[in-house]
């Protein structure tokens, strides 16, 4: 006696559903991040955009307090004290005004590990007596 049964589908062809809402949410996370480097934070349900300073505002208001220093030179691969100065500044200013964003979306700006954010931010606040 002979059984026929039907054709059993492929794995990735039966999770499609799956598939898809990863991409979905995937496609989602990554829009979220992008509004939010670029200064536009939306609510949770997606009302009223908040606008946010931008990084590179924030970075140029705390070199206006290092002269000769640019954003070039605070992004640069420079380890020289003239340089990690403004940069560790700058990092905590931004980790403190963007709090939507994360340390290693502070550190992509700034060329940097996400580690390097939070040893600037560590540093900043001991040396401002932040607890």
């Amino acid at each position: 006696m002979r059984r026929f049964l039907a054709k059993q589908l492929p794995a990735w062809e039966s999770g499609l559903l799956t598939f898809d809402a990863h991409v979905v949410a995937y496609r989602v996370a990554l829009s979220i991040s992008t509004f939010s480097i670029s200064g536009v934070v939306r609510s949770p349900n997606w009302e009223q955009p908040k606008i946010r300073r931008s990084i590179r505002d924030i970075v140029l208001e705390v070199l206006e307090n290092f002269p000769g220093i640019s954003i070039d030179n605070v992004q640069s691969d420079r380890r020289t004290r003239d340089v990690i100065d403004p940069r560790q500044e700058a990092m905590f200013e931004v980790y403190m005004q963007r709090p939507d964003l994360s340390l290693p979306m502070i550190g992509r700006w700034f060329r940097r590990d996400h580690t390097t954010v939070l040893h600037a931010v560590g540093k900043i606040k001991a040396k401002r007596g932040i607890a």
